[in-house]
């Protein structure tokens, strides 16, 4: 009956896990392992491996994109984690606790209302202004998400105000991801360098150190809080 049971274990795959030898060696007698064991090693571990090994992993990523998991942690071509979920315009995306939290709700408001992830929204809120609400740079941007004097007029939000400054933010991040169609790293570099430029054309940033650094930076805090 041993062996019964055996095949009705790895029909089960499910139950098995990669650190719990005792699920393998309870149904069997320790004479039977070692004569077993050549037949079942490429079979179970496969299985073991994937029910636990990778799911460890997507705890991590679920948690952000709040739907199915690929099972992968390859970066798209656009610099994200990767898959439509993890979108630079997915607003149902959990947003992350990590770092700064004062302005979690105005990030969650205007992401909902103009689709955006809001941790691409945090993201670009903490390396433009390190979430300081009143900073000035030496080019006049300004306030949390740094916006010129002529982009906010654009926008219809008043900068000086710290809401009206996140909203602004969002809403031109969310212009920039359609102009792209939706590629994340265009988008971030965009929002750095300006959105005329021929090199998004051939789907590349701008030669300028301070923006490829910038689009780096950004998206590194962005697959942080997406993974975390």
């Amino acid at each position: 009956m041993g062996l019964f049971n055996f095949i009705d274990k790895i029909a089960n795959f499910r139950s098995f896990s990669f650190f719990n030898t005792s699920a393998l060696i309870k149904p069997w007698s320790c004479s039977f392992i070692p004569f077993a064991a050549p037949l079942i090693a490429p079979f179970a571990f496969p299985f073991c491996y994937g029910n636990s090994i990778f799911n460890a992993g997507a705890k991590k990523l679920t948690k952000c994109v709040g739907d199915t998991f690929t099972r992968t942690t390859q970066l798209a071509p656009d610099g994200t984690v990767g898959g439509t979920s993890n979108s630079g315009t997915n607003s149902n995306a959990v947003l992350s606790s990590k770092d700064n939290t004062k302005f979690d709700s105005l990030i969650i408001k205007y992401a909902k209302q103009f689709g955006v992830n809001p941790n691409l929204v945090k993201a670009i809120m903490k390396n433009e202004s390190g979430f300081n609400p009143t900073i000035r740079s030496p080019r006049n941007a300004y306030g949390l998400m740094q916006l010129m004097p002529s982009t906010a007029k654009s926008l219809g939000v008043d900068r000086n105000n710290v809401e009206d400054n996140i909203k602004g933010g969002v809403k031109l991040l969310r212009q920039l991801l359609d102009r792209f169609k939706g590629n994340v790293r265009l988008a971030v570099a965009a929002y750095n360098a300006g959105p005329n430029r021929k090199c998004y054309e051939r789907g590349e940033i701008p030669k300028i150190p301070e923006t490829q650094k910038y689009v780096k930076k950004v998206l590194n805090s962005f697959n942080k809080y997406c993974a975390a």
